[in-house]
């Protein structure tokens, strides 16, 4: 589940330091730009691993996928952060639902074998992700600054509010020490190489 398909740019740079390009990484990937096509991907087809973006729209119209499906046969490791939605295209962007995440994890995947991961830019996403259980990589955030994003965030009374107790019961920040989160780099090693 990626909106912002130019955020793969830097794990295809990632990726080429280890000798897996570009056709080899998407050979094993499915993507959707939004909650309805990421619900019709998994009803169809069975993954052992799914990396959920924080943000992302419920819907899009067909113009939409296809200027994503477009920009995904662009994408390539020259690709720049944010390139995608300050192109040419961006007032085609419908906009994306804040920790839409927690939504499709608990409707969709939570009572499935498979692991889920969530690889976000959002601020937010890390202390939901935590609360979930979910393991957390960072598009941007190092492993101690998501550390702290989570230790101080993880009592915020909006975020459990609005994101946590409706779907589960908050964890102690105890969790923290055993919960596995880390950068970009360690989501690529981990799960993508």
């Amino acid at each position: 589940m990626e909106d912002s398909p130019d955020n793969l740019g830097e794990i295809l740079r990632i990726c080429a330091e280890h000798q897996v390009d570009k056709d080899s990484l998407f050979s094993r990937i499915a993507f959707a730009p939004d909650y309805e096509a990421g619900a019709d991907i998994i009803d169809g087809i069975n993954f052992d691993l799914h990396i959920l973006d924080g943000d992302f729209p419920n819907a899009t119209g067909e113009q939409w996928k296809g200027t994503y499906r477009d920009y995904l046969r662009q994408v390539s490791a020259d690709t720049r952060f944010f390139q995608f939605k300050l192109d040419r295209h961006k007032n085609e962007h419908p906009g994306s639902d804040a920790n839409n995440f927690s939504r499709f994890f608990v409707e969709l995947l939570q009572m499935r074998p498979e692991k889920t991961v969530v690889y976000s830019l959002s601020t937010m996403a890390p202390a939901v992700a935590f609360h979930l259980g979910l393991p957390f990589y960072s598009k941007a955030l190092c492993k101690d600054t998501i550390k702290d994003n989570v230790a101080r965030n993880f009592n915020d009374e909006y975020i459990l509010k609005k994101y946590i107790l409706p779907l589960t019961t908050p964890k102690s920040i105890d969790f923290l020490e055993q919960w596995e989160y880390g950068s970009r780099f360690e989501l690529v090693e981990r799960y993508l190489l």
